[in-house]
């Protein structure tokens, strides 16, 4: 394995991912090669003449490691799925990284968006362009996964094979890399990473954009900036935006009609698509078009008709949606001119139960409501962050990668935002109510202030692939708890561990992947006694080490050696704390985390000498109980003397009495 701090970005040797594989970082991946993301060429030792690339992830961006195993057993030909995966040393980072390996791909479709491509004939699409996206969808679908990244910069060919394979869709969190021009009105207006896996309504949104890119040669929204075509789409739809003025063939226009639908329950499905390529008419969907106004409503100088952009308004400047909220003026307008029940009663709840915010808070809370009040549709947005509900995860990460926007998203979620938007929604799916409850859980997490939980531990429950962030290891990309010990031993043996071992982000990690760890650990890790904080950690230590930890580390029991004696000095006996301090160099120079452990916490220990000290103490109270009798009798001394002669000077009186008595009878006799 290439070391992580000698070896140079140029002429870097192969670098081990698993047992099998082996990636070359200064070979060119070649069709694969993407300027987005950082590939290579790899190799199997097992079959080395296989062509086969690799896909080093952004360490800052947690990929979509839950999908691997379902993705790698799929049964589908037109899907580029993971053959391999894992974390391997890097050594153009000088840190390890997670990586995948695929099949090597012999052509992209378009290299880039920016350029054009030969036109596809509609022959083309309907032989090797629409079957073999198709049955990867289908089969992706099947098992509950979206894609999220259906574009032609992600559509390949293997050599001697006309039909289009689907790229992959693991590598970053979903939709993250899409453009706008591929991704629906809702999810063009959530962050990149905050888009969420959404449904596979969207998948087929994104079909449809890319199906009218191959026919045209060119991107149908070439030469528009994002803020331009995201107001198109909302006022103008999504078919009439991206077609414009282009022609393609008729019957390909109806089925890029159908996939472009701005609703998604007017929106084709697979079974439509597959419906109408058997050339049978697809059933049209009547639907109720979005209400408008009678009238509209004036905010920041420019008049609206309808709710979607009113709440788009109302979100780009809060201070000014706030004075016709606050006067009831688009409450009335709701009631009055939209005439839409639904809208009316989310107003409702959204003007309702503000109790808990005060001021600038106050305001942006109750104007994130109203927005999704009248655009439930819509990604959740307050105070500038804006992500699908599926998308707080990666949105999170990437605040946190960056430093900024973490504290909001908080926020979010402790005035229950994500809540009320469920509540808007109408009766939800069993996996928005998953999410609901997730999200309860996620509030009561950051009401916590212990070590091992708020933001922290937040972070790592919705981001299950994220890798450890404690400063100390986050170069090694920790992803399983038994990669711990490993990552903490050369972290301190580097020096790279300057204060306490557990600080909040691996203390979250560890409480968010080890359901099984010690009881109280964070507490004792927490506690400003010495001797307890000492014990809570090595006893974690060690439960790390039984989960397949290395079974000595030198450099971690030198870390904390300086505090061991403070456990010993916890013993009764006097005897015992020499015995074991005059031990303790030498167990403690074993580095077996396990045996320091037993040494200077063991039970059979701390039990006999509690026995010798409750046994001792008994025998000190009866010591001391016999003592106090004899104070007690010194003390009384001289008064049981008096006592003693009062009693003997009657008796003699008594005696002397009787002997006078029985002598004066005598005589009188």
């Amino acid at each position: 394995m290439a070391s992580l701090d000698t070896e140079p970005a140029d002429g870097s040797p192969a670098v081990s991912l698993g047992d099998r594989y082996e990636l070359l970082p200064d070979a060119s991946a070649g069709a694969f090669a993407a300027p987005e993301i950082e590939t290579c060429r790899a190799r199997d030792r097992v079959h080395p003449g296989d062509a086969l690339v690799a896909l080093v992830c952004e360490p800052g961006v947690p990929p979509r490691t839950a999908l691997l195993d379902r993705l790698s057993a799929l049964p589908a030909d037109t899907l580029m799925r993971p053959l391999e995966w894992g974390v391997a040393d890097w050594p153009a980072r000088q840190r390890r990284c997670f990586a995948l390996v695929f099949e090597e791909p012999a052509s992209r479709v378009a290299v880039s968006l920016a350029d054009a491509i030969e036109p596809f004939s509609e022959e083309a699409v309907l032989t090797n362009v629409l079957p073999p996206l198709m049955a990867a969808l289908k089969a992706l679908h099947d098992v509950g996964v979206t894609h999220r990244a259906v574009r032609p910069t992600n559509l390949f060919r293997r050599a001697g094979d006309p039909r289009i394979l689907l790229g992959e869709c693991v590598s970053v969190p979903p939709a993250s890399l899409q453009p706008l021009a591929f991704e629906t009105v809702e999810s063009c207006l959530a962050t990149r990473m905050g888009r969420g896996a959404g449904a596979p309504a969207d998948d087929l949104y994104a079909l449809g954009v890319t199906l009218l890119f191959l026919l045209l040669g060119r991107d149908p929204a070439q030469g528009i900036e994002d803020a331009p075509l995201l107001d198109e789409k909302i006022t103008r739809g999504s078919f009439a935006t991206l077609l414009g003025s282009a022609r393609p063939p008729p019957r390909m226009l109806e089925a890029i009609r159908g996939l472009l639908a701005d609703d998604p329950r007017e929106r084709w499905t697979l079974l439509d698509l597959d419906t109408w390529m058997n050339r049978r008419r697809v059933a049209a969907r009547q639907f109720t078009p979005p209400k408008r106004a009678m009238r509209p409503l004036e905010v920041g100088g420019a008049a609206y008709i309808s709710a979607r952009p009113l709440a788009q308004a109302l979100m780009s400047d809060v201070a000014a949606a706030v004075k016709p909220i606050r006067a009831g003026t688009l409450e009335a307008w709701v009631l009055r001119s939209l005439a839409d029940p639904d809208r009316i009663a989310a107003m409702g709840l959204a003007l309702n139960d503000l109790s808990e915010a005060e001021g600038a808070a106050r305001e942006a809370r109750l104007v994130a409501r109203v927005a999704m009040a009248l655009d439930p549709a819509a990604p959740l947005r307050y105070m500038g962050f804006c992500a699908a509900v599926d998308g707080f995860g990666p949105a999170l990460a990437t605040a946190f990668h960056s430093g900024n926007g973490a504290t909001t998203i908080a926020d979010a979620i402790m005035v229950r935002l994500p809540q009320f938007w469920f509540g808007v929604q109408g009766p939800l799916r069993p996996e928005q109510n998953l999410l609901l409850k997730t999200f309860d859980r996620m509030r009561l997490l950051l009401e916590d202030r212990r070590l091992g939980y708020g933001l922290a531990r937040v972070l790592y429950e919705m981001n299950p692939g994220l890798h450890c962030l404690s400063p100390a290891i986050e170069r090694e990309h920790v992803l399983e708890p038994a990669e711990l010990l490993p990552a903490l031993e050369r972290a301190a043996a580097d020096g790279r561990i300057t204060d306490t071992i557990f600080d909040r982000h691996l203390a979250a990690f560890v409480a968010a992947h080890c359901r099984n760890a010690p009881a109280d650990w964070q507490d004792e890790i927490a506690s400003g006694i010495v001797a307890t904080r000492v014990l809570g950690t090595i006893r974690l230590l060690a439960w790390l080490q039984r989960l397949g930890g290395p079974r000595t580390t030198p450099a971690l029991v030198g870390r904390i050696a300086g505090d061991l004696p403070a456990l010993i000095e916890r013993y009764r006996s006097r005897t015992r704390r020499a015995r074991l301090k005059a031990s303790l160099g030498r167990v403690a120079a074993k580095g077996n985390l396990a045996e320091i452990l037993a040494h200077v916490a063991s039970p059979a220990e701390q039990r006999q000498d509690e026995a010798e000290y409750i046994a001792a103490r008994d025998a000190h109270a009866m010591i001391e109980r016999d003592l106090q009798l004899l104070r007690q009798a010194e003390t009384r001394r001289g008064e049981q003397a008096a006592e003693l002669g009062s009693w003997l000077a009657v008796l003699a009186a008594t005696v002397l009495a009787a002997v006078v008595a029985g002598g004066t009878f005598v005589l009188g006799s």
